[in-house]
């Protein structure tokens, strides 16, 4: 268990071209990194009310005639542990989720929030947005009600996204989201003993469940580019490849020790990195299984990214009672 008001950094994402980190923790605090030095760029929410003041508005960023967002946005998600956050793909907003329930909105330029609103009444454990900016999707773990929730993003960053449809099918808790690359479907993947923890898929316009896979927690979940193979990550340490259409495994493997916290394919598909809340990354070929490269660091395996050959990788981990995270670079 994690002690409260550590400093563990227990959510980090790469920014879409890499350079920055966003990480939240456990005592609440919302950072930007350097990926290359670790140097904190910002302070951007802090509960102490110590932020770190944002510049500026861009003309146009707050939406045609909506008031400017001031500092009392952040008052909806101060205090709690940060629990997730997420980059809208252009790189010019991003989101975090807290353990009350809210999630916000920030201007990725400004440093400024945007907006916030109350994405469940419990914990939302994790959140994502798809490639196009138009869907935000929040997961929660409280079992027995709602726990996965779809929003739509309007045209105004002043305006919070507004609820598009919502699910309950997964009782035992939604821990993990994926948009596929073409916006249509959203994956989410959870855990408990029972067939309502598989893998489901959902049309994202509809909001109908148009696929379910055989029964597999999954702590972390990825669409393939291609939209045609889903890769899970339970929480005994299996990592598997699944083909949609034919709702079969590909791919099975005994990857590491402890929860799979990560599983991401390479831009051109055919390979996968998955690490553990153990510190374990492993590379696979994404269609035969073959282990291509493992190293193993102190920490939670948070997040990864492909360079553009597809032959390298950043990961971030993130330390007990460490406040900085640790960015690795992996060739193979």
């Amino acid at each position: 268990m994690i002690a409260e008001g550590s400093d563990l950094i227990q959510a980090a994402r790469f920014s879409p071209d890499g350079r920055r980190v966003l990480t939240g923790s456990v005592n609440g605090v919302l950072a930007e990194w350097d990926s290359k030095s670790a140097r904190r760029l910002r302070l951007l929410l802090d509960p102490a009310g110590n932020e770190d003041p944002p510049v500026a508005p861009r003309a146009g960023a707050c939406g045609e005639g909506a008031p400017p967002p001031g500092a009392d946005i952040l008052e909806a998600v101060r205090g709690g542990s940060i629990m997730a956050v997420v980059w809208f793909p252009d790189g010019r907003r991003f989101a975090a989720a807290a353990a009350n329930g809210w999630a916000a909105i920030w201007d990725a330029g400004s440093g400024r929030a945007l907006c916030a609103w109350e994405a469940d009444a419990t914990a939302v454990v994790v959140i994502e947005v798809s490639p196009d900016g138009r869907w935000l999707a929040t997961g929660s773990c409280e079992t027995g009600t709602t726990t996965l929730r779809v929003w739509r993003i309007g045209e105004s960053w002043a305006a919070p996204p507004v609820a598009a449809f919502s699910s309950d099918r997964m009782i035992g808790g939604v821990f993990s989201l994926a948009f596929s690359s073409d916006n249509r479907f959203l994956a989410s993947g959870g855990w408990g003993f029972s067939g309502y923890s598989a893998p489901m898929i959902y049309d994202v316009n509809t909001g109908e469940r148009v696929n379910t896979l055989p029964w597999d927690a999954s702590r972390a979940i990825s669409f393939s580019p291609d939209g045609q193979r889903l890769a899970t990550g339970d929480e005994f340490g299996k990592v598997s490849v699944w083909d949609l259409e034919r709702r079969a495994r590909l791919v099975e493997q005994e990857a590491h020790g402890g929860i799979v916290s990560l599983v991401l394919f390479s831009p051109d598909g055919r390979s996968l990195l998955s690490g553990s809340c153990d510190g374990g990354l492993k590379v696979w070929d994404a269609a035969s299984g073959e282990l291509r490269i493992e190293q193993a660091y102190d920490g939670l395996v948070l997040d990864g990214r492909f360079g553009g050959d597809g032959r390298n990788a950043a990961v971030v981990t993130g330390i007990r009672d460490e406040e900085r995270p640790r960015i690795h670079h992996v060739r193979f």
